[in-house]
């Protein structure tokens, strides 16, 4: 699953188009696309796109929308060991 503001924001689509296929996931915060969902990582869009909580995550990004993230999953029950963090810092 990936954020970003806008489609040409995407780093490396096309590869990770290739390499995931359906399971590329997408979503654009400040740009409308027929190819992509629009708005931000959140609880409800967890649990709208990922059918089997019981896997690692991975959480990397600008510190507000990690701690968003973070707390979502810990709110969607997601073990705390399973959540896996990387500052910009």
């Amino acid at each position: 699953m990936f954020a970003n503001q806008r489609e040409r924001d995407i780093i490396l689509q096309s590869d990770f188009e290739k390499w995931l296929g359906k399971d590329f996931i997408n979503i654009l915060s400040d740009e409308r696309s027929n190819k992509f969902t629009y708005g931000v990582v959140d609880k409800l869009y967890i649990k709208d796109q990922v059918a089997d909580l019981n896997k690692k995550f991975y959480v990397c990004g600008p510190p507000p929308m990690m701690d968003s993230v973070y707390n979502a999953l810990v709110e969607l029950d997601v073990p705390k060991n399973n959540i896996i963090t990387e500052n910009f810092d």
